[in-house]
């Protein structure tokens, strides 16, 4: 008996193997109930129907909205670094087209779709010749079938330290110089027979990498990017510019929109490198878009650009050009002159701000109602209001203490003719209410809106008259006769510790009065895949994660049937776009105030310029005020509604 009860006691090889079942079990249910929360993660809600949108996602940046062509349909378009973006056009039918290559606005114009892409996602070798492409961080070259083209060499120049990841039959030898600005140029010149590929990681990756290969190989047989494009000879460049903010805006007056796009100023390291770079001023010339940067003053001088915004500061009917800048490089204000040149004046107005924290936004609106615009910034984790008095700005501090401000959104939601702005932060979000130009702290608790948010927007989302407010991960807060608000839980994030960023933008994506959802998420990787990378110090293997990408999606709003009035305002030549414009509507309900560019949703970019007005039940509008930016105004009595009205400035 006693030997029977031997046999069947556990050993510790068998306890221990129990014990790993046991965790084995537990993780992959683990896994299994994360995986599920994110594909569940954000509720459909009643009066929203959600569904996936294909955009650009990897490494995004940003995303918004704009109107390109001037057909009242918007536009979606996505920045995203060094890696493959969008600019896709809107259709009657819902449906979207990607244009970005179509109207060169690539960041390579030589080599559309040279762009990085999610690794493992390589070109299909289908012919004989000699591939470059990224993957990530790292530029691979790779040759296919090549034998009979004979010895195929090259040389790879670049004003970077680079690595080698991977190496199979390449030659390869590498020579790094140390010039006197502290840059290493890097030289890799390669040797290679048959199938073969060459892995590198340059240290930095948005800048030129010339290439020189010799004559063996016939221009036919290289490949460069995801589109495959051969090159015009032996000898070429690859550039991508790291993008991170566009501003749309009819830069020369000829009624159609340009695009104004800052880029990274390359790990605060530019100023050593023996290139120059640049921004972008890219001018619409139809069908196409053109580089006119060059010698239109618009300097570089190591900005690693973030948000970028049209405004005219000194209502002269020419739009200016302010840009945030990062480590420690003070922001620029370019002031366009009347030959579409551009002089920064920012030191000069005491706009230079250089203490700007990672990503910190700034928002131009008229806090005083003086008919100039004022500049709201966050910065080092204060807010500060710079007051503009008559092109001069006086600084103000708003509040101390409010670390990583995300988002400025700004309505005048409690409906008394003054702009107030919601600061969203994850950490502490605030409420700035304004009276007569005199602003005032508060807890947004205190009226039911959410301490802490990714992203926010304020949005009527059913056409109520009353401004509601959108935050992620807390869904839609609706505002209440009393100026309070309450949560719908609609559109609301289950598990809001999984969020790290988000952007969302609203608009009306087929004009039927109502604007929608465009939203991406970026979500952390769950507890146990960073348990993991912190006990064994190594990085996750790859079928045991999540691809580190957004997930972007389309929610369609059918919550409301109440009347509305949407407004597209017209200025003359030189500020087409009417920015820094209002609009006061006097409706039975009261009065409602709204200044273009309440809708962006963008977080660094500029290009959402419609106004939206929710009127509830009431058919009818009185009139309407436009109070144009250079102070002018125009009255339209009682506008039809229920629809979208175009109005333009009288000359």
């Amino acid at each position: 008996m006693n030997n029977i009860k031997h046999f069947f006691r556990p050993s510790l090889g068998y306890k221990f193997l129990t014990v790993i079942f046991v965790i084995f079990v537990v993780a992959f249910a683990v896994i299994f109930w994360h995986e599920s929360s994110i594909r569940t993660e954000f509720k459909a809600s009643a009066g929203f129907t959600k569904s996936s949108f294909q955009v650009a996602d990897y490494k995004l940046f940003d995303l918004g909205v704009v109107d390109i062509n001037n057909d009242k349909i918007f536009d979606v378009f996505s920045v995203n670094h060094s890696a493959l973006q969008s600019l896709l056009i809107g259709g009657e039918s819902g449906k979207f087209s990607d244009v970005l290559s179509q109207l060169k606005l690539d960041q390579s114009r030589d080599f559309p779709g040279l762009e990085e892409e999610t690794a493992g996602n390589n070109p299909r070798l289908d012919a004989p010749g000699l591939y470059i492409y990224w993957r990530d961080r790292f530029l691979i070259i790779q040759s296919y079938q090549i034998g009979n083209m004979g010895e195929v060499s090259g040389e790879i120049e670049l004003s970077t330290p680079v690595s080698v990841e991977e190496k199979h039959n390449f030659d390869l030898d590498i020579t790094a110089n140390q010039l006197p600005s502290g840059a290493t140029r890097t030289s890799l010149r390669f040797t290679v027979k048959e199938d073969a590929h060459l892995i590198i990681k340059p240290e930095l990756i948005a800048l030129p990498i010339s290439f020189d290969l010799n004559n063996n190989i016939p221009l036919d047989s290289v490949y460069i990017g995801s589109k495959q494009v051969q090159p015009s000879s032996h000898e070429f460049v690859l550039l991508t510019r790291d993008r991170h903010g566009m501003a749309w805006a009819d830069y020369d007056g000829d009624d159609k929109l340009d695009l104004f796009i800052t880029r990274g100023g390359l790990m605060g390291q530019m100023s050593k490198l023996p290139e120059t770079f640049s921004d972008e001023l890219l001018v619409n010339i139809g069908p196409e878009f053109s580089d006119r940067t060059a010698g239109l003053g618009l300097v570089k001088n190591g900005c690693s650009g973030y948000q970028v915004a049209w405004v005219d500061f000194n209502n002269d009917n020419k739009l200016d050009l302010y840009i945030s800048c990062q480590r420690g490089n003070p922001n620029q204000l370019y002031q366009q002159d009347s030959e579409g040149n551009f002089v920064n004046v920012a030191s000069k107005l005491g706009l230079d701000i250089s203490e700007n924290q990672f990503g910190e936004p700034f928002l131009w609106l008229d806090v005083d109602n003086d008919e100039d615009v004022d500049l709201l910034l966050a910065q080092n984790q204060r807010l500060l209001l710079y007051v503009n008095q008559l092109g001069s700005f006086r600084p103000q501090s708003i509040t101390d203490k409010l670390p990583g401000v995300k988002k400025l959104a700004v309505n005048d939601y409690d409906l008394d003719g003054d702009l107030d702005i919601y600061a969203a932060s994850p950490w502490k979000s605030t409420l700035i209410l304004n009276n007569q130009g005199k602003l005032t702290v508060i807890n947004p608790k205190k009226i039911g809106l959410p301490i802490q948010s990714k992203t926010a927007n304020w949005v009527d989302f059913d056409n109520d008259g009353l401004p509601d407010l959108h935050s992620v991960p807390g869904g839609l807060y609706r505002q209440r006769q009393d100026h309070t608000f309450e949560t719908t839980h609609l559109l609301e994030h289950e598990s809001p510790s999984s969020i790290i960023e988000a952007r969302c933008t609203w608009f009306d994506e087929n004009n039927d009065g109502t604007r929608d959802l465009l939203m991406a998420v970026w979500y952390d990787h769950p507890w146990w895949i960073k348990t993991w990378q912190n006990l064994f110090q190594s990085d996750t293997p790859q079928w045991f994660k999540r691809p580190k990408k957004w997930k972007v999606t389309f929610s369609k709003n059918t919550t409301s049937a109440n009347h509305w009035l949407q407004l597209k305002l017209v200025g003359l030549a030189g500020n087409h776009e009417a920015i820094g414009a209002k609009v006061i509507l006097d409706t039975p309900n009261g009065k409602m105030l709204q200044e273009v560019g309440n809708a962006e949703g963008s977080h660094f970019s500029q290009g959402h310029y419609r106004l939206y007005f929710g009127l509830g039940r009431e058919a009818q509008v009185n009139s309407l005020k436009v109070i144009w930016h250079n102070g002018k105004s125009q009255v339209i009595k009682n506008p039809s509604v229920d629809s979208l009205l175009v109005i333009e400035e009288q000359s």
